[in-house]
């Protein structure tokens, strides 16, 4: 776990800080690739943060595609997160909000696409 939460601070250091989103992907490729064996559910936050971070380095390349594929999962990830903290208002709520966050930018990168009722649909839906 702490391999992973390192890589995605790195990860968001190189975006936020460095503007290198190029090996800001390189980065949270490889912390996406150890979550499978990880303690990390497929319904936790740290789940769908780290595919809204590379969704992100990849929206910064102009890679639109494989920004719209990670912003998927994330949206996903944060819908059963939502799910899986049904006992806990306060934590679905906060989920809730993530998962619009993700949905607009989501939707952002659906327009880039070329995708106007994608975006609208996912807006209509926040």
């Amino acid at each position: 776990m702490a391999r992973i939460v390192a890589d995605d601070e790195y990860g968001v250091a190189l975006l936020a800080i460095a503007h290198q989103p190029k090996q800001a992907v390189d980065v949270l490729d490889r912390e996406i690739a150890l979550l499978p064996a990880s303690t990390v559910k497929p319904d936790s936050l740290q789940w769908a943060v780290a595919f809204w971070h590379r969704a992100t380095a990849y929206q910064q390349l102009g890679q639109w595609e494989h920004a719209t594929g990670d912003l998927g999962t994330a949206e996903d990830t944060f819908t059963k997160a939502i799910a899986a903290a049904a006992g806990n208002p306060p934590l679905a709520q906060h989920f809730t909000q993530l998962r619009q966050r993700v949905r607009a930018q989501h939707a952002e990168v659906l327009e880039r696409l070329g995708k106007h009722s994608e975006a609208q649909r996912i807006l209509v839906t926040q």
